[in-house]
């Protein structure tokens, strides 16, 4: 038995999950799903206050078959297949993964959502595309703490070691509709 996941007819952009502590870093994964030809795309990023794009690294198979431009002042990645012709990336593909820096003031046991606005993904014969966005979040945790106990003949030392974790996880787009699937 196999099961495919039915495509919806639009594009969908998914927004990955992470968490991270204040003042710390999290990549976050853009991955787009069941495109089935774009030419190119504009997006534009609305981040929290108070949080930076410190870095985009780009999804290797769309840098291979085009190029990127990304504008700092107004978070927006652009994207241009290299002939100009429709790429089919596979479903689930990387387009790039951002790296934000978290403010120290970030709450603990916030979830602060990350989007994707100004959406304008077009074929080679210049026809915008439909298209879903699943946007992400970034879930403020405490340090994890450890304490460790060493006793010698004179002294006792304790030390105590503060570790930054970090994770990521990518959820299945929504495609927006209920598709019913029976396999053979």
């Amino acid at each position: 038995v196999s099961t495919t996941l039915p495509n919806p007819g639009n594009v969908v952009y998914n927004i990955g999950d992470a968490e991270a502590t204040p003042g710390s870093s999290a990549e976050i994964p853009v991955d787009v799903w069941f495109d089935n030809g774009t030419a190119s795309f504009h997006m534009t990023f609305e981040i929290p206050d108070g949080f930076t794009i410190e870095s985009i690294t780009y999804g290797s198979e769309y840098a291979e078959n085009g190029s990127f431009t990304f504008d700092p002042e107004t978070n927006t990645l652009l994207w241009t297949s290299n002939d100009g012709s429709n790429y089919v990336p596979t479903p689930g593909q990387n387009i790039a993964t951002i790296t934000l820096n978290i403010p120290e003031d970030a709450e603990i046991g916030t979830s602060y959502p990350i989007l994707i606005t100004d959406v304008v993904p077009t074929d080679s014969n210049g026809s915008v595309l439909e298209y879903t966005v699943n946007d992400g979040a970034v879930a403020i945790i405490e340090a994890a703490t450890t304490t460790s106990t060493t006793t010698t003949a004179s002294a006792v030392t304790t030390t105590t070691t503060e570790s930054v974790i970090t994770s990521v996880s990518t959820t299945l787009p929504n495609p927006g509709n209920v598709v019913y699937n029976i396999g053979d």
